[in-house]
């Protein structure tokens, strides 16, 4: 047996030793849906944020899906890090990936992976065209956040 190979082995026998983790036991599946997309949307308040009309920015269809782009003065990696706070205790993911320069992250709701939502977060220098026009965020704000509200998928 290759050293590689029991190195694989042990990992996923150290994987199957692992306890629950602290998020799965605080699942709470009485909650509903517009209590946790309200925890979410909490999660940007305050004078770091400042919340704009998706449509205007994006174009038409974004607010009726339920779309909600904020703009913030905290930086990437600072959201990112707020954002997989606040969902951990009700929500599960894989990695926030960078796209571009946006970092892009999927859930799932922990108690029914039914129901998923998303964020785009990105700096916003890297999108003069859409920001340059809007008044007070060009050079007042660093970062801006997409949240994809929670939606059931079909098949």
């Amino acid at each position: 047996m290759n050293l590689s190979y029991r190195a694989l082995l042990l990992l996923a026998a150290l994987g199957s030793c692992a306890g629950t983790p602290r998020s799965a036991s605080m699942k709470d599946p009485t909650k509903t849906v517009a209590a946790y997309d309200r925890q979410i949307l909490d999660l940007f308040t305050g004078p770091a944020f400042r919340e704009l009309d998706c449509d205007t920015l994006y174009g038409p269809g974004m607010a009726r899906r339920g779309v909600h782009c904020f703009v913030s003065t905290l930086k990437r990696e600072e959201l990112t890090a707020r954002i997989s706070r606040g969902v951990a205790s009700f929500a599960e993911g894989a990695e926030w990936a960078e796209n571009y320069g946006q970092f892009d992250r999927f859930y799932r709701l922990s108690h029914d992976p039914a129901y998923t939502f998303s964020f785009g977060v990105s700096r916003v220098a890297y999108k003069d065209l859409i920001y340059r026009d809007q008044p007070g965020v060009w050079g007042h704000f660093e970062s801006d956040v997409l949240y994809s509200p929670i939606v059931r998928e079909t098949k």
